[in-house]
């Protein structure tokens, strides 16, 4: 047998009556398993292609709508002013209450809830809570919201990637089934393949493995493919600008890299400290979200530019077509308006005003140190800031590259961002963290820099690996009664339980045997034994036996002094072994 595949004798092949040949078991289920996989991957570029086109034409028509439509202009002291914008987030503040009310919704999920569930080995992304997240996103952005639709169709993609995990139970583990949503998400949304497939690993996975390259790379460049023939997208951001030669610009670009760290950790830092507000606040969820509404339809009649996605003022940053005085006005703006919706319960993505406020951030700068002389670096500077503000708040660098890469087709403009995109995301991971969703599950006691094995060790019960195989001693018995069960069970440490199974303590050998024998064993307990409460992870548990000396430890209830069972040092290694080896085979496989 040759690669799984079975040869016949010679005797065999020349028997007329003969089977042909066939596959080996292992073979079949190796044939089986690409087969699958290769399906899974274009099942899921298709679905992504169709939901992210859907949720993108369907924000950016109604937003086409909204500026069109003048029925709602009224003359103010001789200056026509348009109260659309009020009245479309109001209404997108109302249905979203009505979502969150109806269907009992507390808390919205994203990228962050993304990357958890990729990093744990269960399947435990609530579908149900993403499916209704990504339709309000929709909603909120389609209203005007000052917020993105990218992020929340990267969780969409692992939401859908998750109900099929469920459909096809074992083919794959989690986190490719994520992965592939995720790249099918982001190739859609920008129409860049490449891209998609480095976020998922960079970003979401955070690990490599043949086994979850293969589908991710179907299901990205399916969901391309079907953006580009079905719904004839093109690229989203355009450019015209001449790119000066790397050695000119390099020094100018990385010297901006601070700037844009600045402005990266002001975008995060505001909506952190603005949601901590509203969450601390007495105000009720609807008045706060209706106050958003408010605050932010206010500012859109004035600065529409500020409104929605941003993919229009976008381009017309990057063609130059804003003064200097109007670019900060703007970057301001959208700071403050992106946080005050994300705040006050207009929920949204981050990853499009981040691109935003990256743009504004690169045409500022651009501005001015083309007035300093350095004329070439004034075109270059936008797209270094969108790349480096971007890839710091995500927590993808080279993901911004290849988007900026295969969204312009410029190779040499790409090359132009890396120095801004290092500098600013090695600032902003010193002084912030390493991205604003990474932060976002610290807040919740979730840190995934430690890794998957740190996790699993932490979300694993120690009752999972607990034993009732030990000594058991009633607190009636005598001294000489403990000795011999103990000596009949081999065992140096025993317990002492009332009828109820409530610890009473703990009994050690050596503290018997030359005591007299008739005495109470209650007498010779273990002062203050190491005792583990079984609401304890494994590596909680390792933690709390660092100095432990002894056969075993009892697993009790510090309330309620109820004895579950005990567990020896050597069960502790053993499960540690036992995990850590699931979590090699999976980033491994």
């Amino acid at each position: 047998m040759f690669l799984g595949l079975r040869f016949k004798s010679k005797d065999t092949m020349n028997n007329d009556t003969a089977k042909p040949n066939h596959l080996s078991p292992f073979a079949r289920n190796r044939i089986k398993l690409i087969l699958n996989i290769f399906v899974f991957g274009l099942i899921t570029g298709v679905l992504m292609a169709i939901f992210a086109n859907i949720f993108v034409n369907t924000v950016s028509f109604i937003s086409s709508y909204r500026t069109t439509l003048d029925i709602f202009t009224l003359e103010v002291f001789g200056t026509a002013i348009n109260y659309l914008p009020i009245i479309t987030l109001v209404l997108a503040a109302s249905v979203i209450i009505i979502i969150r009310n109806h269907f009992e919704i507390t808390r919205w999920n994203g990228p962050a809830d993304s990357i958890y569930a990729a990093h744990r080995t269960d399947n435990e992304l609530d579908t149900r809570v993403g499916y209704f997240s990504s339709l309000v996103a929709l909603i909120s952005a389609s209203g005007g919201s000052s917020v993105g639709l990218y992020g929340p169709l990267v969780h969409l993609g692992a939401t859908i990637g998750t109900s099929l995990k469920a459909i096809t139970k074992d083919l794959l583990s989690t986190d490719v089934f994520i992965g592939c949503g995720v790249a099918g998400a982001i190739s859609a949304g920008f129409g860049a393949p490449l891209a998609g497939i480095i976020f998922a690993h960079e970003a979401v996975l955070r690990h490599f493995s043949m086994r979850a390259l293969a589908p991710i790379a179907i299901a990205s460049f399916t969901a391309s493919a079907i953006t580009e023939k079905i719904f004839n997208k093109s690229s989203i951001f355009q450019t015209n600008n001449e790119i000066p030669e790397l050695a000119n610009i390099l020094p100018v670009t990385l010297a901006c890299s601070p700037i844009f760290a600045i402005s990266a950790i002001a975008f995060m830092m505001c909506i952190r400290t603005l949601t901590q507000i509203a969450a601390k606040s007495n105000f009720s969820p609807i008045v706060l979200i209706y106050s958003g509404a408010i605050i932010c339809g206010v500012t859109g009649i004035f600065v529409p530019q500020v409104l929605g996605l941003g993919t229009e003022s976008i381009n017309q940053m990057l063609s130059g077509n804003f003064l200097l005085s109007f670019l900060i006005i703007i970057l301001i703006l959208k700071i403050l308006m992106t946080s005050i919706c994300l705040s006050s319960g207009l929920f949204g993505g981050i990853f499009a005003p981040a691109l935003f406020i990256g743009t504004a951030t690169g045409s500022i700068v651009g501005k001015i140190v083309s007035i300093l002389g350095f004329i070439g670096a004034g075109s270059v500077l936008p797209f270094c800031g969108m790349a480096a503000v971007g890839g710091a708040i995500i927590g993808a660098p080279v993901t911004a590259v290849i988007i900026i890469v295969e969204i312009t087709g410029s190779y040499s403009l790409g090359l132009s961002t890396m120095a801004s995109v290092a500098g600013c995301c090695l600032i902003t991971h010193l002084f912030f963290g390493h991205s604003f969703f990474d932060r976002q599950l610290i807040d919740r006691g979730i840190n995934v820099n430690l890794g998957r094995g740190h996790l699993k060790l932490m979300e694993e019960p120690v009752l999972n690996y607990t034993t009732d195989d030990f000594c058991r001693i009633d607190k009636s018995e005598t001294v000489n009664s403990a000795l011999h069960k103990m000596i009949i069970s081999k065992y140096t440490e025993a317990y002492i339980m009332n009828k109820d199974s409530q610890f009473l303590g703990k009994l050690i050998i050596n503290d018997l045997i030359d005591a007299k024998k008739t005495l109470n064993v209650l007498s010779f307990i273990t002062q203050e034994p190491l005792t583990l409460n079984p609401n304890l992870s494994v590596l909680q548990s390792i933690e709390a036996c660092r100095s432990f000396v002894g056969e075993s430890i009892p697993i009790v209830d510090p309330d309620l002094k109820k004895f579950h069972g005990v567990i020896s040092e050597a069960d502790l290694f053993s499960a540690y072994l036992d995990l850590d080896k699931q979590i090699k085979d999976l980033e491994n496989g």
